[in-house]
């Protein structure tokens, strides 16, 4: 198992099988062989209006849900991403 962190500008396009190809290659990997792994959050808006932000994250949740996936994003093949994810509660 090997971990790798990159850090890339927001508005950047970036394909990370290509970025991390040579130094797989320098550890004797084979890109072809890697699993990428990676998380995902899914914010739900608070159910009671007990706030008065309440609608900013209505927005927000909105914008999460319709983000482009880090899949696309990152150019990870999807035959070889596992996409772990979770909901999140904006109750509090």
């Amino acid at each position: 198992m090997l971990r790798l962190e990159l850090r890339v500008g927001y508005m950047q396009s970036v394909s990370v099988p290509s970025l991390i190809g040579p130094l797989l290659h320098q550890e004797g990997l084979n890109p072809d062989d890697l699993i990428y792994v990676i998380g995902h959050q899914r914010p739900l808006p608070p159910t009671r209006w007990r706030r008065p932000y309440h609608p900013l994250l209505n927005l927000y949740c909105f914008l999460m849900r319709n983000a482009e996936r880090r899949i696309d994003r990152f150019d990870l093949p999807a035959r070889r991403t596992l996409e772990i994810g979770y909901i999140v509660r904006l109750d509090h």
